[in-house]
């Protein structure tokens, strides 16, 4: 017994070091600040959740819009609005009626569940099959901070895993997509549209692309993983811009893709 307290005194003393460092190196607006400023100015008809655990993310939603969440063991801590499955993503995305429950075309996704870059990059194949091209897929944890909280079994209390690899991955494999990544807090996350609905081929090269990305490592200096995305600032008048031309003026991913910018 005395072992097993000190092993969690241990992992509190290195979650504060973790959350001391998240404020130090993504400062400003939290993740769902970014969502709820997302869901405010789209007013999306539907929106599906990947992942809803204590439902903070999910209770954004608007009253008006249709939310479907998909979760094997939600843990919820309020009250929330909408449709919850408790099963995981793979079985939700198999369902004969899938684009009935979601009212397809999704408008808007947020891929938050499995911290495997496998299982996301799976769930963002399955999302992008029942949106639109203009629909806005938006994950998380794309950027960890150091290399103990981006390991693929769970060790720390803060935890990102492997998600960075998809959002290589998509940068590498589909250049038709628009990749914008904001650095909110605590590890950044990646809006994704120019969708294309018929595209086969992340999942024709599934199995390849797994077997190439597993054994690669996070560099030594994690802002390289975001540094070729184009990206905005986690503020509202920053998002909200972004969402105008996505919105507003519908075109394609390279019309939409602001300019590169270099490491946060």
């Amino acid at each position: 017994m005395a072992d097993i307290a000190a092993d969690r005194r241990a992992l509190q003393v290195l979650h504060q070091q973790d959350l001391a460092d998240v404020e130090r190196l993504f400062p400003g607006p939290a993740y769902r600040d970014v969502l709820g400023w997302i869901h405010d100015y789209r007013r999306p008809r539907n929106y599906l959740e990947i992942g809803v655990n204590l439902g903070l993310s999910f209770a954004l939603t608007r009253p008006e819009t249709r939310a479907v969440g998909v979760d094997p063991a939600p843990n919820l801590s309020l009250p929330v609005t909408g449709r919850i499955f408790e099963e995981t993503s793979d079985a939700f995305f198999a369902r004969p009626d899938l684009r009935d429950i979601v009212d397809a075309p999704v408008e808007l996704a947020f891929v938050d569940g499995l911290h495997s870059f496998d299982q996301t990059l799976r769930d963002f194949i399955n999302v992008e099959r029942i949106a639109a091209p203009d629909s806005l897929i938006v994950l998380h944890d794309v950027h960890p901070f150091r290399p103990e909280v981006a390991t693929r079994d769970r060790r720390r209390i803060f935890w990102t895993g492997d998600v960075w690899k998809t959002a290589a991955i998509l940068r590498q494999e589909r250049p038709d997509l628009s990749l914008t990544y904001v650095p909110a807090s605590p590890s950044g996350m990646l809006l994704v549209t120019g969708l294309d609905p018929a595209s086969k081929h992340l999942d024709g090269r599934f199995d390849t692309l797994v077997d190439s990305w597993m054994p690669r490592s996070l560099p030594d200096n994690t802002a390289e993983v975001v540094a070729g995305f184009a990206s905005i600032t986690n503020t509202e008048a920053a998002v909200c811009d972004y969402l105008s031309r996505v919105v507003d003026r519908p075109a394609s991913a390279e019309a939409l893709r602001p300019e590169p910018r270099g490491p946060h």
